[in-house]
């Protein structure tokens, strides 16, 4: 460009400007982008963490929708088996106070409402449909005791069965209608317990049902959160 006296004038154009500092407007300008583009990833970063954490609790809340959901139906399937027999599955199985957080009658309650008469179950049984995969079989190679029960095993009635929760473990089932002696840890002392041992997988229901601050004083400060027939 030419200025008023005939001189080229040098032309600064916007990218080589000059700031303070000897820094170019051009690289200033990428430098904000730069910051915007960590800003930008700093949050995509916080929301992939509230989505985790959403998905997690929406999880927690499906597993125990099915825990409550296995639970009526086997309640029912007891009921008509009551209706039928006037007996509980299990009536003869007695626990041994001494090992009671490890005691299951769950393989009677199976035998009773999933087969029919001529297998050991209820006369108009079989009172229930479970889903096969989730029948299972003691293995003690396996992390949680219990690994699922092949084809024959599943139709074996002189083979133990039990059936998992969505943790994975099996629920637990104990008939206390027939026993003289009332125990403070019989939860339905005229009928039976029946519970998951929920989402932290641990078994606290076996010595009945405190409150909260009784299970936290006894449990480490571990919530209840098994899910049961109560």
């Amino acid at each position: 460009m030419k200025g008023s006296r005939g001189m080229n004038v040098p032309t600064r154009t916007t990218t080589d400007t000059k700031l303070r500092g000897g820094v170019t407007r051009g690289a200033a300008q990428a430098g904000f982008t730069l910051i915007e583009l960590l800003i930008v990833i700093f949050i995509i970063g916080i929301l992939i963490s509230l989505l985790t954490v959403a998905v997690k609790e929406a999880k927690k809340k499906s597993n125990a929708a099915t825990a409550s959901a296995d639970i009526s139906k086997f309640v029912q399937a007891i009921a008509a088996y009551n209706s039928d027999k006037g007996t509980y599955p299990g009536y003869d199985k007695i626990p041994d106070e001494s090992d009671l957080e490890n005691f299951n009658a769950f393989p009677s309650l199976f035998q009773a409402v999933y087969y029919d008469s001529s297998q050991g179950g209820g006369p108009n049984g079989p009172y229930i449909e479970l889903k096969v995969d989730k029948i299972a079989v003691e293995d003690l190679d396996d992390e949680s005791g219990y690994t699922t029960a092949k084809k024959s095993e599943a139709r074996d009635p002189e083979v133990e069965k039990y059936y998992r929760d969505p943790w994975g473990f099996p629920y637990i089932y104990r008939e206390n209608a027939a026993k003289r002696k009332k125990r403070v840890w019989m939860i339905k002392s005229s009928k039976y317990d029946l519970w998951s041992r929920g989402p932290d997988q641990l078994n606290m229901a076996w010595q009945g049902l405190l409150d909260d601050d009784e299970y936290e004083r006894e449990n480490d400060e571990q919530k209840f959160d098994d899910i049961g027939n109560w």
